[in-house]
């Protein structure tokens, strides 16, 4: 998968998917990008994951924990469970942002998508929010915020190039 706004492609293979894989790619990249987080919410759930194997949901709980066994369960998307393990179950502070898309029309339709949106919207860190409409505002509002974050980790921008930057 891979926006055009991205830093990084996110690794989820054809191969991958096909061997289920899928949800360990996304949370292996998300402890790769510590202690950074982007996460966007468009105008559908997304997908959802079904994981019937006993030894799979073990070798899962062992790496990630509990939690994981019931997002899965219940259904959850891949989608939250990326922003649950990533920043909303995280105990540590880090540079988390989310950008919700202005779009209620098919939110009325799912509730765990409203369901979704409020529990970011009421995080108890305070990680900023912000609405987008289109994905050209989406990517100045991630632009401007990340340009924002690294005047704040590096300070004195004269004494370093903007490729180390």
């Amino acid at each position: 998968m891979y926006n055009y706004w991205s830093w990084f492609e996110v690794g989820v293979t054809k191969e991958d998917a096909a061997l289920g894989k899928v949800i360990v790619v996304c949370l292996e990249e998300i402890e790769n990008s510590r202690p950074f987080f982007i996460g966007k919410v468009g105008s559908h759930y997304g997908s959802t994951i079904e994981i019937n194997d006993p030894i799979r949901i073990s070798n899962l709980k062992e790496r990630w924990g509990d939690w994981i066994e019931t997002a899965i369960k219940n259904g959850l998307s891949i989608t939250e469970i990326e922003m649950l393990y990533g920043v909303l179950l995280n105990p540590k502070d880090i540079n988390a942002y989310f950008f919700i898309k202005n779009d209620d029309t098919e939110r009325e339709k799912n509730e765990k998508l409203r369901n979704l949106i409020s529990e970011i919207r009421n995080n108890k860190k305070d990680y900023p929010v912000y609405d987008y409409h289109s994905v050209d505002e989406l990517g100045e509002q991630i632009k401007n915020e990340f340009r924002l974050l690294l005047n704040e980790l590096y300070p004195n921008q004269e004494e370093i190039s903007n490729l180390d930057r």
